[in-house]
């Protein structure tokens, strides 16, 4: 298992061309903010991101922000996961998802840049 900590800027910035983040084998804590680096030709993708990794990475607001750009792609369970508006924020268009853990007491949010593909994974 690889540990990812965000800091205190909880911002997690990748530094590597084709490269899979797979949450499966990812144990993240202090990030807000993953940003995929940029470039069309890095092309990072997101495996296995749950609701559970989401709450644990993430802030009592229990929200990520995921930057990217094309060639980058998110795999999420469109049965957990539900695509809401998009939204603008500084400029900036994002592709929004929601989810609620198990229990049904807590609510998640992801905000996706609309460059990055989103997938059924």
């Amino acid at each position: 298992v690889v540990a990812i900590d965000g800091g205190d800027d909880a911002t997690f910035t990748m530094d590597q061309d084709d490269f899979t983040l797979d949450f499966d084998n990812i144990d993240a804590e202090n990030v807000d903010t993953l940003d995929l680096g940029e470039g069309d030709d890095n092309n990072i993708d997101v495996a296995n991101l749950d609701v559970n990794d989401v709450l644990n990475m993430t802030d009592d607001d229990n929200m990520l922000t995921i930057l990217g750009d094309d060639g980058d792609t998110v795999s999420l369970d469109t049965d957990t996961w539900t695509q809401g508006e998009t939204t603008t924020v500084n400029g900036h268009e994002f592709n929004t998802f929601t989810a609620t853990t198990t229990d049904g007491l807590q609510d998640i949010q992801l905000m996706i840049d609309s460059n990055v593909d989103v997938i059924n994974g």
